[in-house]
């Protein structure tokens, strides 16, 4: 079965300035992911399972939402 998840907001990357002395800056970027938040999209992804996240207009939804969309998954045959 697939676990419905919440989307884990994650950084792609993280960005570090560092003042060069001159007027100019020095920028480095690197990959930004931390651990997946528990019951997240991110961790059911790095465990190789599908991961369902119920969205709206803010990105994520709450508990009544996660509730409606695993019922309806539940009732979904091959």
């Amino acid at each position: 079965m697939w676990p419905v998840t919440f989307q884990d907001p994650q950084p792609v990357l993280a960005a570090d300035f560092t003042d060069s002395g001159d007027g100019t800056w020095k920028v480095e970027v690197r990959p930004g992911l931390r651990p997946g938040a528990r019951g997240g999209d991110v961790e059911a992804v790095g465990a190789g399972r599908i991961a369902v996240s119920s969205m709206n207009a803010d990105w994520n939804t709450g508990p009544g939402e996660r509730a409606m969309t695993s019922a309806l998954i539940a009732g979904l045959r091959p």
